[in-house]
């Protein structure tokens, strides 16, 4: 019932030795002492606890009969010995030696202080073999804290330690087993998580988290539901799988795309409890199924793109000219400096091959410059480094990188250097450039500092008195740990000390004395005794010798402290003059000790009632000790546990043996249930009978929760590997013994998990022939971290899966791997996925660049021959008309078939007749086996097939909108059936017909853009009219306002007219202008109405003429009006005629010289009236009179 923890019960025998020392020692109660310690002696040997009692010299004074038993040495022997003797064969729990300075007594002695439930191993000479005790060592102080003497008791615990030995090999392979599943699950590119029935993640775990911003473990305890409430689907399918059902999904996280597999977990009863799911990332698959619509996209940008590089390519060419000019001022300059430095420079290609090196390097290496370029960089590395350099080299492509190694001369001698090494591009060529630097004399001279300061060091820490170094103001600037353990302090609080703090106060007088002549050197040195203060309060009896430290100048630097402890010599009179009052102290000590042990020490009579429980009952299992004492024990213990606890108590009251190891629940006052592990002896009287039941107990529940939780964790990762479709696998290095392989083995290789482990060699045997020289290759190779391959199997039916393997070491606690653990997984649908991206990309990438629907047909015929291996191609295009199909491409790479093709030419085939003509009205693929076998009605060409040798037949429709844009047929010489993964791949490429029908409308797409540009172009000549044309008038309001606003009341009413006559000019010029932009605005948007008049021209002209030259612009302009012809009465719409006229005189006066005469003539013919207006002004320049009708378009002579 309760663990082996004896140190109450030691300590109740110990406060019994005390008393029975005291009483030997007090000579005036001779008698009743020899009487009692008759009495405590019978005690004493009928424990079965060992007592030993040891002085100060770690003697043996007194031990017990149960102390011989287990050390296997009769009293006499044991009190000839010495806990420190060296015939002792004691070892720890690990099985080293255990140094006699490190055992409880030597501990105890040491510390001044309790050393308890200490696991040592005592070779028996009596029974040959192992005793495992568990030992407690009590020091008895003098009231001046020196120790007089050690109570050392133990248990024997050799079962338990047989029990906890058998217990952790059992929980150390089940720990192993789940950590090499762990560890599976930890490296491998995916997500691994479970659920309880209320979707509460129970497990989080996989390297695939790290891709989604996620660590392992972080959403454990969370509801799935809460996290994915935007994920209807996903919600979805799991309330199936925890409704019973399994499901497969795709997951949707950002850029990744994951499938997830998710079981439902039973318990026992077949309910289910929870599901389990792994997440595999496809978004390769994914992205590669996607590539064939991304590539649409692209193509349409490579229109755009192939413009945009036409215009670039002139002003690259000549940044490239200017930087090759540069290039060569720089290259001569580095080459100087290359060339004069003392750091050798080398530049080398990928491969290693050394292409340049400086002078330095010829003196360096000791090879001429011709020899050094024929040389690799591995050549000039020592060989103990050469397995370092790929992933230096790896470092420094994408950045630069800086490390040491050890080079070699054409001598043989090698030497260190530090290397800067980077990865640069120079004229399309990758290159590499190191900068090496000879670290001989500075490696010498650091690993002799070094060697100094180890040997320093070591001595100053391994001497055997208290050194230290301390500063001229009395701080502490260096101690060794001898005398921190002899001050009781630990290092940082001494150095937070000055040397006074812990001098007592009756000795620092002399001391700071001693100390100011030492400094001034009166005297070089200086010894006495005095007393320290240590941490525990306790005075310390130190022999010191101080010295004086100088700086290299001479200068006093710091004091040089030497201490030897020389307490023990000092005390040991103080301690025999203090013994009884020890004794006494150590009584109620004791006493203490027992009644605040953290173990429950109980008693039961023999009929099972408490008749005593320890005072921290209430403590651990809550009841007062007035509800225990008197009841039986049955009622506090758990049902279940009730035989094992009957029959333990049984066995030791009949036995009257101590028994120990019972694993029982017993109940705490709040009702819950608490684990305990107790162990059982009895006490007699003087005549050997049994008077009750001695029992400690010990609360186990954290250790049975451990390993609940360890069976837990167990059965989760078992159905983990039970469970996903990839093959979880552990084995040797070398692949030739395998110790776990999952349940999918069986479903991808075909083959039992049994046979594997019986014969390792089938699966290197189901591998492809082509890939098993690949494959053994990367196993045998030394992989400390780990490898990934793929490779072919063939299966037992003779059909070929692509794997994916990805192995991950596992290594001892010497970091060895030992073991390899891995990820096996099927990828043939990936591996067909990307074969079908690639030779989609390869047809649609031809076809885009053809130049005709026709040339595009070919293409297609061309690439499907090529890569799908049918002997012969033809293309049959609906006529426009739609009524029948013809024969126009052809692809033949064999020779000898001109013949059917030139008669093939002469058929015409209507919807449901022939091959393509099924083809043609089902639109839908057609597969024949052997086309010459056919009937006439079937295939109309069977004969002239069968003469050249074409069979097998595939007939594939180019479908558009539901428009057949062509038929493709392809032939081959030998009969084949129907292959629907090849249909597949040839109907995805006859997507062709986007293209062709966007070729169609190219010619429609580029007019649109130029029209487009054509607009754009307008928009911006009319914001830069605009803007130039409404400045000027916008500045003559603004400064005349301005110029009212300021001097408005100085001025006379004339000026004052005459500057708002401007700004009404300026109004007039700005309405002007809008109304012009409205009427090209009307015009260019086609709204623009002609109303036609009758109207009198003559004297219209003659109104306009009037009107422009008493304007404020045209008053020093002289407009001459010329009418020609005979006028007569016109149909014209003299609104939008006074609008054209205004404009071009106005922009004759406004672009003329002052006094510049402005000529305006109108000639009527018989059906026309020429309108004629001349300046002598700036003119049109000739560039410009071809855009003269351009909207918006302004000349470059007027800015």
């Amino acid at each position: 019932m309760f663990t082996i923890i004896s140190i109450t019960a030691i300590a109740f025998l110990s406060l019994i030795l005390l008393i029975f020392l005291q009483q030997r020692r007090t000579a005036q109660a001779l008698a009743i002492s020899q009487e009692s310690e008759k009495r405590l002696r019978t005690v004493i040997n009928k424990m079965q606890v060992g007592v030993l009692l040891v002085n100060s010299q770690t003697e043996i004074l007194l031990c017990n009969q149960a102390a011989s038993t287990l050390l296997g040495l009769t009293e006499h022997q044991l009190l000839s010995k010495t806990t420190a003797d060296p015939d002792w064969q004691v070892i720890r729990e690990d099985g080293t030696p255990y140094p006699s300075q490190n055992r409880p007594v030597q501990q105890a002695i040491t510390t001044r202080q309790l050393v308890q439930d200490v696991v040592m191993g005592f070779y028996n000479p009596t029974i040959r073999d192992w005793v495992w005790l568990l030992v407690n060592a009590e020091p008895q102080l003098t009231a001046d804290g020196c120790v007089e003497q050690i109570i050392c008791t133990f248990n024997d615990i050799t079962e338990r330690k047989r029990a906890e030995v058998a217990r952790k090999k059992s929980e150390s392979a089940a720990l192993c087993t789940a950590t090499l599943l762990q560890t599976v699950v930890t490296n491998a590119p995916i997500i691994v998580y479970a659920l309880d029935k209320d979707g509460v993640i129970t497990l989080s775990e996989g390297k695939g988290l790290e891709a989604v911003g996620r660590k392992p473990g972080q959403t454990v305890g969370q509801r799935v539901f809460d996290l994915s409430h935007d994920e209807p689907d996903r919600v979805e399918n799991i309330r199936c799988v925890l409704a019973g059902t399994d499901k497969k999904w795709l997951w949707q996280l950002g850029d990744l795309v994951y499938e997830t597999r998710a079981t439902p977990i039973r318990d026992r009863n077949g309910q289910v409890t929870g599901l389990i799911a792994v997440a595999t990332d496809i978004t390769e698959r994914q992205v590669a199924e996607n590539a064939l619509a991304r590539l649409n996209e692209e193509l349409e940008n490579l229109v755009k793109e192939r413009t945009a590089e036409l215009e670039q390519k002139n002003w690259l060419l000549q940044v490239e000219m200017q930087k090759r000019s540069s290039a060569q001022e720089i290259l001569e300059r580095y080459k100087l400096f290359a060339e004069h430095t003392r750091d050798v420079i080398v530049f080398f290609q990928p491969d290693g091959q050394i292409i340049e090196v400086n002078q330095a390097a010829v003196k360096t290496y000791g090879y001429e410059r011709c020899e050094l370029l024929h040389l690799n960089i591995q050549d000039l590395r020592a060989s103990q480094t050469l397995t370092l350099l790929p992933e230096q080299i790896e470092q420094a492509n994408p950045e630069s990188s800086l490390f040491t190694t050890t080079h070699r001369r054409s001598d043989g001698s090698t030497f260190p250097v530090e290397v800067s090494s980077q990865g640069t591009v120079i004229g399309n060529q990758k290159v590499f450039l190191k900068i090496i630097r000879d670290i001989t004399q500075r490696k010498s001279f650091k690993d002799a500092h070094q060697q100094s300061e180890e040997r320093f060091r070591a001595t100053f820490e391994q001497a055997a008195v208290g050194i230290a170094h301390v500063g001229l103001d009395g701080r502490w600037l260096l101690v060794n740990q001898k005398l921190c353990d002899l001050l009781e302090y630990k290092r940082p609080e001494v150095l937070r000390l000055n040397f006074w703090d812990i001098t007592h106060s009756d000795d620092l007088a002399e001391h700071l004395q001693l100390l100011s002549q030492l400094r001034a050197g009166l005297i070089p040195y200086y010894s006495l005794e005095q007393r320290y203060i240590s941490a525990s309060g306790s005075a310390i009896w130190i022999n010191l010798t101080v010295s004086l430290g100088r700086s290299q100048m001479g200068k006093p630097s710091y004091f040089i402290f030497v201490l030897e402890d020389i307490t023990a010599a000092k005390t040991a009179a103080m301690l025999r003059q203090r013994t009884e009052s020890a004794l006494q102290e150590s009584e109620a000590k004791f006493r203490n000790f027992v009644e605040n042990a953290n173990d429950v020490i109980y008693s039961l009579n023999l009929q099972g009632v408490f008749s005593y429980v320890s005072p921290n009952w209430p403590d651990i299992l809550g009841h007062d000790v007035q509800e225990v004492e008197g009841q039986l024990f049955i009622p506090f213990v758990h049902p279940d546990d009730v035989p094992a606890c009957m029959d333990f108590f049984q066995t030791v009251i009949t036995t009257g043996k101590k028994h120990s190891g019972v694993e029982y629940r017993i109940k705490h006052k709040d009702g819950t249930w608490r684990w305990h592990k107790s162990s059982g002896s009895v006490s007699r009287d003087a005549l050997g009978n049994v008077l009750y039941f001695i029992g400690i107990c010990r609360d186990i529940t954290a250790r049975k929760l451990a390993e609940s939780a360890l069976r837990q964790s167990e059965e989760r990762f078992r159905q983990l590997a039970e469970n996903i479709h990839e093959v979880f696998w552990i084995a040797s290095p070398t692949n030739d013994q395998f110790f776990y392989v999952s349940p999918a083995y069986e479903a991808i290789w075909n083959c039992s998990c049994e046979q594997l482990y019986e014969n390792p060699k089938l699966w290197l045997e189901a591998i492809h022939a082509e890939d098993r020289s690949q494959v053994l290759a990367v196993v045998e190779s030394d992989q400390q971290d780990g490898y990934e391959h793929q490779y072919r199997i063939v299966k037992p039916d003779g059909s070929v899966r692509w794997i994916r393997d990805r192995a991950f070491p596992i290594r001892n606690e010497l970091g060895e791997v030992y073991r390899f653990a891995g990820v096996a997984e099927d990828i043939t649908d990936q591996k067909r996925a990307e074969e079908q991206v690639q030779f989609l990309h390869s047809i649609t990438k031809a076809i885009f660049e053809s130049q005709d629907f026709e040339t595009a047909l070919g293409v297609a015929l061309q690439k499907v021959c090529e890569v799908t291996g049918w002997d012969l191609g033809e293309a049959w295009i609906p006529h426009p008309d739609g009524s029948v199909l013809e024969c126009r491409t052809w692809y033949n790479p064999q020779s000898g078939l001109e013949e059917f093709i030139k008669a093939s030419e002469e058929f015409k085939f209507t919807p449901g007749f022939g091959l393509p003509g099924r083809v043609w009205d089902s639109k839908q693929p057609e597969w024949r086996r052997d086309v010459s076998m056919e009937q006439s009605n079937i295939y109309p060409r069977c004969q002239l097939a069968g003469e050249f040798g074409l069979k097998a037949a595939l007939g594939i429709p180019i479908v558009v909108e539901d428009s057949v844009l062509a038929i493709l047929v392809f032939y081959m010489f030998e009969a084949h059936e129907q292959d629907e993964q090849l249909i597949e791949v040839i109907c995805a490429s006859t997507e062709l017909g986007l293209f062709m029908q966007r070729k169609r409308v190219e010619d429609e797409v580029r007019t649109e853009l130029k029209k487009e540009k054509e607009l754009s172009e307008l928009k911006s000549r009319f914001i830069s009219m605009a803007s130039h044309e409404f400045r000027t008038p916008l500045c003559t309001i603004l400064s005349s306002a301005d110029l009212l606003e300021l001097y408005g009341k100085k001025w006379s009413e004339d000026k004052k007219t005459e500057h708002l006559q401007r700004i009404q000019s300026a109004v007039e010029r700005m309405s002007q202008l809008l109304d012009d932009v409205l009427l090209i605005g009307k015009a260019e948007a086609g709204k623009l109405e002609f109303q036609p008049a009758p109207m009198n021209l003559d004297k219209f002209c003659a109104d306009l003429v009037e009107e422009l030259q008493q304007g404020k612009s045209s008053s020093q302009h002289t407009i001459t009006f010329v009418k020609r012809g005979h006028y007569t009465t016109t149909l014209m719409d003299e609104k939008l005629l006074r609008h054209i006229l205004s404009n071009l005189i106005s922009n004759a006066i406004k672009y003329s010289l002052p006094s510049n005469n402005i000529y305006f003539e109108v000639n009527c013919q018989e059906e026309e009236a020429i309108f004629i207006i001349k300046d002598s002004g700036i003119g049109i320049p000739k560039e410009d009179q071809q855009r003269l009708f351009e909207s918006f378009h302004r000349a470059k002579n007027v800015g």
